[in-house]
C-alpha cells in the first residue's frame, strides 16, 4: 500500500473534515473513521508498459506512518489489519473480488457469512496465481473451496 494513495485517501474523506476551515462531514463520515489498505490491488501498470516502477514499492505500515506525520504533523487514521495479514504488493483482481465478497463485505454487513481468513487465503494462494493479465478479468469462471465454503463467479462478474 503506497504512501501516496494513503495520503490521497486520507485528503479527499478525512482532510475536509477537520482543521480550521473544516466541513460538516457528520452525515457522510463515521467518527473515528480510518483509512483501510485492501489487499490484491496495487499501484502497477501490466508487465512490459514501463521500465522501472520503484515509485511503486510500498515501505513497511510503520514506515509509511513515520513519514506521514514527520510531514503533516500527527498521524493519519490508517486501519492496518488486512496490510499486516495479506499480501500487499500482488495486483490480481479476481483474488480482490474474492476478498471482498468473503472478508471485507460480511464486516461490513451483519449477519453476512465470513469465510476463515486464514483458510480462504490459503485456498485462494493455490487457486489463482499470483498475477493475472488485465485482460484476461472475467474470460474464465472462477470456483475455488476451503474447509466450511467456497467461492465461485461465472465470466460475466467482471
Amino acid at each position: 500500500f503506497l504512501l501516496r494513495a494513503l495520503e490521497t485517501a486520507h485528503g479527499m474523506l478525512l482532510g475536509p473534515c477537520s482543521g480550521d476551515n473544516a466541513m460538516d462531514c457528520q452525515g457522510v463520515v463515521a467518527p473515528g473513521m480510518e483509512v483501510t489498505p485492501m489487499p490484491y490491488i496495487a499501484e502497477r501498470a501490466p508487465a512490459g508498459m514501463t521500465a522501472l516502477q520503484a515509485d511503486n514499492l510500498p515501505l513497511e505500515v510503520e514506515e509509511q506512518s513515520r513519514r506521514i506525520a514527520s510531514v503533516y504533523g500527527r498521524q493519519l487514521r490508517v486501519n492496518d489489519t488486512f496490510a499486516r495479514q495479506w499480501p500487499r504488493g500482488g495486483q490480481q483482481y479476481e483474488k480482490f473480488k474474492a476478498f471482498l465478497a468473503t472478508q471485507l463485505l460480511p464486516r461490513l454487513w451483519a449477519g453476512a457469512p465470513q469465510a476463515p481468513a486464514e483458510a480462504f487465503q490459503q485456498s485462494i494462494d493455490v487457486a489463482l496465481p499470483e498475477r493475472m493479465n488485465h485482460k484476461d478479468v472475467g474470460r474464465e469462471r472462477i470456483a475455488f473451496a476451503w474447509p466450511g465454503g467456497a467461492y465461485s463467479t461465472d465470466t460475466a462478474f467482471t
